[in-house]
């Protein structure tokens, strides 16, 4: 029921930022036409970019497996990949292609579960990590651009303080030991809330804390992958002959991103749509049913089409050493465990 009323109400923002964008910002017949006329070559140039983050996605999960004592080929990661992403784009809920990596992962290692399904947290921060170091470059950088705009600027410091909190958490885990003395950790950690979560934290520190080396070399991966993403943005632009320099995506759309990364709609529609408009605007962008149709075949004409295309690998690719047992299940039951 709580997971039922949380999809609602993610799609009840999408709906209703749509129908703003639609009623006070963007004319439909005007996006439809832009749609149509957009370049396909360069529409497919964007599509190649984005799929190419999936091998990028194999490298920096590999070396967390590796960290790990887990030894795996390319292909049947790859293929785990595959399914995540198809997943994670396909289902409704925050995990699912999660849970599926962490299953096929297990097969892959099957002695060595726990440290399959860690690698895959750390995945995830260690991305969200890349995404914070690129938007707070911005941010240093460029932040004046979007400071005369109160809603901008609102966006600017809430993404600033979440970057600030991150900071704050790798100094904590890169210097724990001595902190943790300093507070008494060990004495009182076990009287918090939680302990599921800190649990799985302290599991993540015992393995990784002796690869710092590994954790920064997959954040500078996860660098790369935002870069390549703006690029696919930056493609679709041009195929809508957009008149922004390569520079100007490079400004907004880390912080974008930052924002969609937020589960606030399904696969950030509507979020997004808000977000383009609102800071392509506030660079002086304010041609609203090119930028609009920008967003739209970002989404639905790369994100998911590279999805469908992941999709089709995990159907009829799949690697003799995994194993179907009606995935579909495994995910619904894990994502009501996550979710109570």
């Amino acid at each position: 029921m709580k997971k039922t009323a949380l999809i609602l109400l993610k799609i009840l923002v999408a709906g209703v930022l749509l129908w703003y964008i639609f009623k006070f910002k963007t004319d439909p017949a005007k996006l439809w036409r832009e749609m149509k006329n957009a370049d396909p070559a360069w529409l497919v140039l964007a599509f190649l970019v984005n799929f190419s983050i999936l091998f990028l996605a194999v490298w920096r999960w590999n070396l967390l497996l590796k960290a790990q004592g887990i030894s795996a080929r390319f292909y049947p990661v790859f293929w785990a990949i595959c399914a995540g992403n198809f997943f994670n784009s396909f289902l409704l809920g925050l995990t699912g292609g999660d849970i599926a990596r962490v299953y096929y992962a297990t097969q892959l290692a099957p002695s060595k579960k726990v440290g399959a399904g860690l690698s895959i947290v750390v995945d995830r921060l260690v991305g969200m990590l890349g995404l914070m170091v690129l938007a707070g470059l911005v941010i240093v950088f460029f932040g004046h651009t979007f400071w005369d705009n109160a809603e901008t600027r609102r966006w600017v410091l809430i993404i600033a303080a979440s970057i600030g909190a991150a900071s704050m958490a790798v100094a904590l885990y890169l210097k724990q030991r001595m902190v943790g003395r300093w507070i008494g950790w060990e004495r009182w950690r076990h009287r918090l809330p939680l302990q599921k979560v800190l649990e799985h934290l302290n599991q993540i520190n015992e393995a990784y804390h002796n690869n710092q080396r590994t954790l920064l070399n997959t954040v500078l991966i996860s660098v790369l992958v935002h870069i390549l993403s703006i690029l696919a943005v930056y493609l679709i632009g041009r195929s809508l002959q957009i008149e922004a320099p390569m520079i100007a995506f490079y400004l907004v759309l880390p912080i974008i991103n930052a924002v969609t990364a937020i589960p606030l709609s399904p696969g950030g529609v509507g979020v997004r749509e808000y977000m383009f408009l609102l800071l392509f605007n506030a660079i002086g962008v304010h041609a609203n049913a090119k930028v609009t149709a920008m967003s739209f075949l970002y989404y639905f004409g790369v994100i998911v089409l590279t999805s469908i295309a992941a999709g089709v690998i995990y159907l009829f690719a799949r690697p003799a050493a995994i194993h179907h047992e009606k995935i579909s299940e495994i995910i619904a039951h894990e994502e009501e465990n996550v979710q109570a």
